[in-house]
């Protein structure tokens, strides 16, 4: 059974989970696409309810997701009739003839073996509504572990938006322990992601990590400032000066230089998705 609802919003009423989209189980994305449905969705109403968030922050819901659910659902069916197809052939050969097959399919342009990578690695996929710059953009940020240079405390990053005593919609990744706002945009954007409660945390790059085993950083490192204990795609940092992660841990953008990161800084302003804390966000 493939179902994907048409429309998953009637004004306040919004649906998600098998309510959203029904799927077969080859590739076990059920439950797992219905909890992505609630991440991209929850910090939205949040925002809205606590702080005046523009109506296309909630409008943006289905168009991140939808196109995310068809994906999965169409690589899941491929996944079941290629399944059924070794079934059958197993049925008249054996081993042998599964084989064949696959090496048919191979030849075909069907790499049988690659199918399952392909279709997970689109699963976390969600072309954001706003924020086209990057390769990150739209992709979940790899979930790291940190330690702080400053203090033993080790922790991940989604711990960054817990900590925080507001809705915290945006993470400010700088690139670099002792980088700053001041130091990769103007003051105008500056002052914009304080206003709305974004959070600003520096992680250290790769070529800073022996002067910090070696103690020759300056001692006034930043209380915010941590480095990478371990977690997959940390080589990231070293691209970009300027990562903007969402509540649902979405890339929003990423730039570097002042130019790109100002232009990826108005764009979130324009959008109206949020209000400043002075409008009680």
């Amino acid at each position: 059974h493939c179902l994907v609802a048409p429309k998953w919003r009637d004004r306040r009423v919004f649906i998600a989970g098998d309510a959203c989209h029904t799927m077969p189980p080859f590739l076990g994305q059920g439950l797992n696409q219905g909890v992505k449905d609630v991440a991209n969705l929850w910090w939205k109403i949040a925002a809205a309810v606590k702080g005046g968030a523009h109506d296309s922050l909630l409008d943006s819901y289905q168009q991140e997701r939808y196109g995310t659910a068809m994906k999965v659902v169409a690589s899941s069916m491929r996944v079941g009739q290629l399944m059924e197809q070794l079934k059958e052939q197993y049925i008249i050969g054996g081993n042998r003839k599964c084989i064949d097959f696959a090496i048919q399919q191979k030849k075909n342009g069907m790499d049988i073996r690659k199918l399952y990578a392909l279709a997970r690695s689109q699963i976390d996929i969600a072309k954001p509504i706003y924020g086209n710059r990057s390769k990150l953009d739209g992709r979940t940020f790899p979930q790291l572990v940190l330690k702080s240079v400053s203090q033993a405390e080790t922790f991940i990053f989604d711990d960054v938006f817990h900590e925080s005593p507001t809705l915290c919609p945006i993470v400010v990744v700088l690139s670099g322990i002792l980088n700053s706002l001041s130091s990769c945009m103007s003051s105008q954007q500056k002052s914009y992601l304080e206003l709305v409660g974004a959070k600003t945390i520096r992680i250290a790059k790769t070529s800073e990590l022996e002067e910090l085993k070696r103690q020759k950083v300056s001692a006034d490192i930043p209380s915010n400032a941590f480095y990478v204990v371990k977690g997959r795609h940390k080589n990231i940092l070293e691209e970009y000066d300027v990562i903007l992660v969402r509540r649902d841990s979405i890339v929003y953008g990423a730039g570097k230089g002042i130019k790109q990161v100002d232009e990826l800084v108005d764009e979130l302003r324009y959008s109206g998705w949020f209000r400043s804390q002075e409008s009680s966000l």
